[in-house]
């Protein structure tokens, strides 16, 4: 609890009197009070070891040394994230964005893949029956998304809410498209 106290009074944190309350329960709750205590501990810990030796980082960096001002700030900011940057060479993992590119080629391809079925099959865009429609439909866009070179990118909630509506868009495209065909002189081949 002395830590706790030195820490407040260090001038570190000016909201501690909550923070103190809660660190007190859990200490004299007998449940949670070893845990209390390592976590407590773990929070002031600063590792004292030797340094890396020489052989080690002129592996890690190299014998000549290349510094940027960016490469110093985050040095001095972090060395840990420094040294994952720099001496391991590892960066952030990628995320698989959908760009608003990406949604215009799957409107087309959906689209595409639609008109493709109709001409492949025994139906025009006259006698399309509406359940064949909705199936065309579904199936058009699971291969214009399967074709899609981010297709990783609607494993997350707000791009699979995206593909939602983009499927109901190209519902109600192809109904409109359906509707024009049926009502013009053109007749497709």
């Amino acid at each position: 609890m002395g830590s706790i106290i030195c820490w407040r009074d260090s001038g570190q944190n000016k909201k501690s009197h909550t923070w103190e309350a809660l660190a007190k329960w859990y200490l004299s709750d007998e449940t949670y009070h070893a845990k209390a205590l390592r976590l407590l501990a773990a929070s002031f810990y600063r590792y004292s070891g030797e340094p890396i030796g020489k052989e080690v980082a002129r592996a890690l960096y190299g014998t000549e040394l290349e510094n940027s001002v960016t490469r110093l700030e985050q040095f001095a900011e972090c060395a840990f994230a420094h040294y994952m940057t720099y001496g391991l060479g590892l960066s952030q993992r990628e995320l698989q964005e959908f760009a608003g590119v990406d949604m215009g080629n799957i409107y087309h391809d959906a689209l595409w893949h639609f008109a493709e079925r109709i001409r492949r099959s025994s139906y025009t865009w006259y006698d399309l029956p509406e359940q064949m429609r909705e199936a065309w439909i579904e199936e058009s866009m699971n291969d214009a998304i399967a074709g899609c070179a981010n297709v990783g990118a609607f494993d997350e909630a707000k791009n699979r809410y995206l593909l939602s509506r983009m499927k109901d868009t190209i519902r109600r495209t192809v109904w409109a498209l359906t509707i024009q065909v049926q009502k013009g002189r053109f007749y497709a081949e």
